[in-house]
Formats: C-alpha cells, sequence, structure tokens
C-alpha cells in the first residue's frame, strides 16, 4: 500500500489531501503523516528489501523519492522536516516547501480515468486487501479472522471496513476484482488479482466468512 503512496504523491495529489483521503477512508493516521511518523529513512529500506523480495507484485511509485528526501535532510518527523514541518510542542503543521522540488523532478503524469478521490481511496485499500489476501493463499495467514484481527490491530486498517477479509465479503468479490483489474491495465502487475480472489468470483455465494 505504501508503495502506492508513493505513486500517489508522484501524481501531484497533495500530502494534505492524500491524508484527508485515508482518514476519511478510515485509517487512524493520514499515509503522508504515516511515512514521517514511521521514517522516511524506514521506509526507503522497507521498500528497497521488498522491492527485491517480491518484484513486480510491490510496484508502484518510485523509491527514489524516499531517497531524496533522506539525502536532503527531510528522514520524517524526528528531523522536524519531512512532507510536513514540525516544531516541538506545537499540533499544528504546514507543508515543507522544500519538498516541491522533489515532488517535481519526479512527478507523473495522473491516469485520469483512474485518479478520481474515490478511485485513490480504492486504490490504497485494494493493494492493501490483495496483499491479505495472498498472505492467506500462501499459508502465511491461517484464516481471515487472524488477517482481519491483525491488520487492524496492528497495522490499522480501518476498523470500520471490517479488515481486508470481511471488507471483500461487504464490498462483495466481483467489484474487487472488477476494480483490481481497471488498475491493473491502468497500472501493471501490481494490482494484479490473487488466484485465491479469482477462485471466490467463479462461485457467487462463497465468502471468507461462511
Amino acid at each position: 500500500m505504501m508503495s502506492e503512496v508513493i505513486q500517489i504523491l508522484q501524481e501531484g495529489v497533495d500530502p494534505k489531501k492524500l491524508d484527508s483521503l485515508t482518514t476519511s477512508l478510515g485509517f487512524p493516521v493520514g499515509a503522508a503523516t504515516l511515512v514521517d511518523e514511521v521514517g522516511v529513512d524506514v521506509a526507503k529500506h522497507v521498500a528497497k528489501d521488498l522491492g527485491k523480495a517480491f518484484g513486480e507484485q510491490s510496484g508502484g511509485g518510485n523509491p527514489e523519492l524516499l531517497t531524496q528526501m533522506v539525502s536532503k535532510g527531510f528522514p520524517g518527523h524526528k528531523s522536524g522536516k519531512s512532507f510536513s514541518t514540525y516544531q516541538e510542542g506545537v499540533k499544528s503543521k504546514n507543508l515543507n516547501s522544500d519538498m516541491d522540488s522533489i515532488l517535481a523532478s519526479l512527478k507523473l503524469p495522473p491516469k485520469s480515468e483512474v485518479s478520481s478521490d474515490e478511485d485513490i481511496q480504492f486504490r490504497l485499500v485494494t493493494r492493501f486487501v490483495s496483499e491479505a489476501v495472498m498472505c492467506l493463499q500462501e499459508g502465511t495467514l491461517a484464516t481471515p479472522a487472524e488477517g482481519d484481527t491483525g491488520t487492524i490491530f496492528g497495522l490499522s486498517f480501518p476498523p470500520c471496513l471490517g479488515g481486508p477479509f470481511r471488507f471483500v465479503d461487504l464490498y462483495g468479490t466481483q467489484k474487487t476484482v472488477d476494480g483490481l483489474k481497471t488498475y491493473e491495465a491502468a497500472y501493471g502487475k501490481e494490482f494484479t488479482p490473487c488466484q485465491l480472489l479469482a477462485d471466490h468470483t467463479n462461485s457467487p455465494n462463497k465468502k471468507f466468512y461462511q
């Protein structure tokens, strides 16, 4: 999902708007702020390791964005500057104007057909959901309930959506897969539905929770 966050920022979405879109969906912390809090330097290493391990599956935005942020001295909240500027004891924050040149140098043209506010939200959620279902398919997760509990309490998946597996059951497997295929056509294999999701579409009444 964080690979998709980088992609969205490169397409010109303001970090404050991205935060608003993710918190309004139910994430407790906005996506850009989350990168600031975790640490851009940490995110950079994670992106590098996941890229080596999963290849196209972890594709999305250019991790060079994170590399340049670290080299410019914007490794996260801890430094006082990242996507936003921070002052000790001050809750409010402003966007870091020094990021403008970095974002401009790596800017990508947005694909208008998949760049509405709703598309941006759904792109983020489906990247998360798709990876969770892949974990169940590969046996990393024992049950859908284990995945939903772990992602809500451990990875801040929106509780109001019930977890990635409950989300698919409520939203509809076919609609989820159709959305992934739309984004796959626009962006590539990082949105390819995994086999378990595809199998569920062949049985219209099949759900993760029976």
